[in-house]
């Protein structure tokens, strides 16, 4: 089946990638997996047929097989092998426009307002979705160390009143906080202007001792008019 999507993220995952966005056919997210056990994709699945790699606010067609949901990512569809088609590049602008329909409100994202999700909770209970954007108030940015023991980029952001702090795996906004010291940091130290526009795609990550952390897996910015 193919299917188009204005892809919202390109983020870390394990050695790999993990692409999420919305559908055109419909509000619905897609979560394009690969056949591992994991659904981690490699350079060779999401880079296009123009030789870059997929980024947010591209439309995208991919093939798919089959709709394989978890109870921690019911967007999931695994792939089949066929390059990935680069359809339009949106304009910040233009795609903030369309995309404000879609944001979710807050406070709670996926069920609470916590940075994470027991997975017992989510076995006993699936939730309807896994993905989220927002448009977050309030943003700056911390740098600290991981429980893996790496440097860590994470987003402190406002959403309907309620604080989060949720790791950054956008590695395009991991290179644009590279140099700043571990601490907190005002949101210009990722070179974004005071008007600018920030839309964060959150996603649920796959079970980590036990729990299903809330991650800021792709950012947009849409620059001020």
């Amino acid at each position: 089946m193919r299917i188009r999507f204005i892809c919202l993220s390109n983020s870390r995952k394990l050695a790999g990638r993990c692409v999420a966005g919305l559908r055109l056919d419909s509000d619905e997210w897609i979560r394009p997996v690969s056949q591992d056990s994991e659904g981690t994709l490699l350079q060779r699945h999401y880079v296009l047929d123009d030789g870059n790699e997929a980024a947010p606010l591209d439309v995208i067609e991919v093939h798919v097989s089959q709709h394989r949901p978890k109870p921690y990512q019911p967007e999931n569809w695994v792939l089949e092998d066929k390059q990935w088609k680069l359809i339009k590049r949106f304009n910040p602008r233009e795609a903030c426009m369309l995309l404000r329909r879609v944001l979710v409100r807050g406070p709670e994202l996926f069920g609470n307002t916590n940075d994470r999700v027991p997975l017992s909770g989510l076995q006993a209970e699936p939730i309807p979705r896994s993905l989220a954007l927002i448009e977050p108030t309030d943003v700056s940015w911390r740098i600290d160390t991981s429980m893996r023991g790496k440097r860590q980029t994470r987003a402190l952001f406002s959403l309907n009143r309620t604080r989060y702090d949720l790791a950054v795996t956008d590695p395009v906004w991991e290179h644009r906080l590279r140099s700043p010291d571990f601490g907190v940091h005002p949101r210009e130290a990722a070179n974004v202007a005071p008007r600018d526009v920030l839309l964060f795609t959150i996603s649920l990550g796959g079970p980590f001792q036990g729990q299903c952390y809330k991650l800021t897996a792709g950012i947009v910015l849409v620059p001020e008019s």
